[in-house]
Order: C-alpha cells, then structure tokens, then sequence
C-alpha cells in the first residue's frame, strides 16, 4: 500500500509541473541560455527539449522554434553564435525535429 501512496503522490506531482506555466518559460529560457555555449549544456538542453516538448505551450514551443531557427541562419552566414562544429549540428538536429513535431495551427497563428 506504501508503494501505491507513493505512486499517486508522483502523479500528482508530476500534474502540477506539467500545469504549471512557469515550465515552458523555463524551456525557453534553457534554450537561449545553451545557444552559443561550447559544453554538454547544449546537448542536454536539446535532448530535455524534445523530452518535455508536449510540457512546453505552443507559445513557447513557436518561441523556441524561432529562436533556434534564426540562430542557425546567423551561424550560417557568420560561423558564430551557437559553439562548436557539433553544437551547431545539435541544433539542426533539434530544429529538424521540432519541424516534424510542432502543430500546424502553432507554426501559423503564433503572432510575436
């Protein structure tokens, strides 16, 4: 029975992140902060991204589309702003998979 409080204790906790607004603020914030940084930050950031991307509004999720989508047209034309040769294919990686992910009323009716 011990087991079975704890699980439901989980659940509830895990209902309130998923509700609470502060997460995809946090999701975006994670992402500007990683950009341009030469670590494992990067990586990681991606891979909690595409994790936790039904846990992040579409506001947010649109937000984050742009911003990484410009960053890389800056890294293209510049060679700068998203760390190393690997970083950069990090982030194509993760711009490609938001492309596959995001909803189609996001990518149209988000206004900035």
């Amino acid at each position: 029975m011990h087991k079975d409080n704890q699980m439901v204790d989980y659940i509830h906790a895990l209902e309130q992140f998923v509700k609470d607004p502060d997460t995809s603020l946090m999701a975006l914030s994670a992402v500007r902060y990683a950009m341009g940084r030469m670590t494992s930050i990067v990586s990681t950031t991606c891979d909690w991204i595409t994790l936790h991307w039904d846990m992040i509004d579409e506001k947010n999720q649109k937000f984050i589309e742009r911003n990484v989508n410009e960053a890389i047209e800056h890294y293209k034309k510049t060679g700068h702003g998203l760390g190393m040769d690997c970083d950069f294919e990090k982030w194509v990686k993760l711009s490609e998979w938001i492309k596959e992910h995001i909803d189609e009323k996001t990518r149209i009716n988000t206004t900035y």
